[in-house]
């Protein structure tokens, strides 16, 4: 798993620095993530084959490399544009890595108590996750929502509008 998570990341960086976006990055991670989740709930079944167990793992582990990164990138341009959190830029990542351990420790906890299936529970189907585990593919569907409405407001912000050109237009056209 730790050679998935490093490998992953070696090709994160070397999407970032080929300059792809760190919303797209975040979009394919968010993507996977959808995927892998959706996959876990779906395969993990009593008496399935080892890839099914394994193949939404790895899948999440993939993912994982393509949000981290960029979604720390992200925060910290969102801190630097605006001034008057000049003086807590310290502050503000020290509370996203906060967070991020808080995350890391409470939601295996989560996951144990609310996601998997006590083995004497497994009904007919022999599922071994219980439908709130689809909470984290939907929570992806969500977040993947919101950085593609950011990034198109964002991209849209960036074209110059009729009103912006109108009056070059105009100098150009009428010799001035």
């Amino acid at each position: 798993m730790s050679f998935t998570v490093a490998l992953s990341m070696l090709v994160v960086s070397i999407l970032s620095k080929k300059k792809v976006s760190d919303e797209h990055l975040l979009s394919l991670g968010l993507t996977g993530s959808i995927v892998s989740y959706t996959l876990l709930y779906l395969l993990w079944r009593r008496e399935s084959p080892v890839w099914h167990f394994a193949l939404p793992v790895i899948g999440s582990a993939i993912s994982f490399a393509f949000m981290g990164a960029p979604t720390r990138s992200i925060f910290t341009a969102g801190v630097n544009r605006r001034r008057e959190l000049d003086q807590l830029h310290g502050t503000m990542q020290a509370a996203l890595s906060m967070a991020a351990s808080v995350a890391g420790f409470t939601v295996p906890v989560f996951v144990t108590r609310y996601c998997l299936v006590d083995p004497l529970d497994v009904g007919t189907e022999g599922r071994e996750m219980s439908a709130i585990a689809l909470f984290a593919p939907m929570l992806d569907i969500v977040t993947l929502l919101g950085v593609m409405f950011i990034s198109g407001r964002e991209h849209r912000a960036a074209i110059p509008t009729q009103s912006d050109e109108t009056p070059l237009l105009g100098r150009v056209q009428g010799g001035v």
